[in-house]
């Protein structure tokens, strides 16, 4: 076969690849891959069980009763249907949520482009998207860039990973801002690290909240910067956990204590800064034990160490390394929190608690199930909860 022969048998079969992709996705079928309490209203109007395995035709309905499930499956992308949900299959590629919450599972699947009211969200081939439709309809993203339009207008914006967006009917999607979580079994299923990370950096939260010393510790060490101009309604605790998670991602505090009074969950919060809950943790037992051969921070650029100021550069020897890109995404940030290669979280956070609340060891382990199937670990300290996956 001749140079030339081969350069058009590839140009033929990249042709066949792209429209595998393209068009020919609208025309894959709908298939129910699990099913709890739930029906499936037909295009002729009759009303029939939803069973795994059954074909979900164009036009047809399917419908979860109060604590009801189901999965629709089409070219490889899930669509998950949570309680109380109605999801109407227009074909292969579109769908319409007439009520309820759905998680689209589209990492390794073409994107889909779902209607649901307010406005329409998509997500892209790679992305992994939340949408729930309420009184106000919230889209959210925990991988890729999903975009929302509102219904009947030009307006629409894009959500980064890790962000969230809500859509009134008639009108046009609001700020941006970082995500908050639910620690449902979805979000177990799909991001348990940051469910970890927002579990383990609360029970920080709690410990700092319930000693006044401690937290009056980190406070005083805060830039002035940072502590003359308080956000609205954030308590002392949230300003000190705010800079704690700062200095250990090299981070700057505005940008974190903004992020968590956007309404950020905490786990989301250090995400967004680079942080994991290791490096937070020591980064407050910095403060709160100082080590005696030099000052407990070095303040500077904005109350953080850094190379420029000959300060510090905290317990980890810098900030945290800029995160990979992500399919889909345009992460300005590390997304997800993963645990120090040479410190355990739990560890780590159940010793910084200890000494937060002078109190008995703790107790055994005790692995508790989880909705994801993935046990998280519980730790009872001083009276306080710890759990980690």
């Amino acid at each position: 076969m001749t140079a030339t022969a081969v350069l058009a048998a590839g140009s033929m079969l990249a042709a066949l690849g792209l429209s595998a992709c393209g068009p020919d996705v609208a025309k894959a079928s709908t298939v129910l891959r699990a099913a709890r309490s739930a029906t499936v209203d037909l295009p002729n109007g009759s009303t029939r069980p939803a069973t795994a395995g059954m074909t979900v035709p164009n036009g047809a309905t399917v419908r979860t009763a109060e604590g009801g499930s189901a999965t629709l499956v089409a070219a490889g992308r899930s669509v998950l249907l949570g309680s109380a949900t109605a999801v109407t299959v227009v074909d292969g590629e579109r769908e319409q949520l007439r009520r309820g919450l759905v998680m689209v599972d589209a990492r390794r699947a073409p994107a889909l482009s779902l209607a649901a009211g307010a406005a329409t969200v998509r997500t892209p081939r790679g992305g992994l998207a939340r949408v729930e439709r309420g009184v106000l309809l919230r889209a959210a993203s925990f991988r890729g860039t999903v975009t929302v339009r509102a219904t009947g207008r030009r307006a629409e914006a894009d959500v980064e990973r890790l962000k969230q967006v809500q859509v009134p009917d008639g009108g046009v999607p609001g700020r941006v801002t970082p995500l908050a979580l639910t620690r449902d079994g979805w979000e177990r299923r799909y991001a348990l690290d940051l469910v970890t990370a927002d579990i383990n950096l609360g029970v920080l939260a709690d410990g700092l909240d319930r000693d006044a010393g401690s937290r009056a510790a980190v406070l005083r060490v805060l830039p002035v910067s940072f502590s003359s101009s308080p956000a609205a309604g954030q308590s002392p605790t949230e300003a000190a956990l705010a800079y704690v998670v700062a200095k250990a991602a090299g981070a700057k505090p505005e940008d974190v204590r903004t992020w968590r009074a956007d309404g950020g969950s905490w786990g989301v919060v250090a995400a967004l800064a680079g942080a994991d809950v290791a490096d937070v943790s020591a980064a407050l037992d910095s403060i709160l034990e100082p080590a005696d051969d030099g000052p407990a921070v070095a303040l500077g650029n904005g109350g953080l160490p850094g190379p420029s100021t000959g300060g510090s550069q905290g317990p980890t020897g810098g900030p945290s390394p800029a995160p990979s890109p992500q399919p889909g995404g345009r992460p300005s940030s590390r997304p997800t929190p993963s645990p120090s290669p040479s410190s355990d979280p739990v560890d780590d956070v159940v010793t910084t608690v200890t000494g937060l609340l002078p109190t008995p060891p703790p107790s055994p382990l005790a692995i508790l199930p989880s909705p994801s199937g993935s046990p998280l670990i519980s730790v009872r300290v001083g009276g306080l909860g710890l759990t980690a996956g």
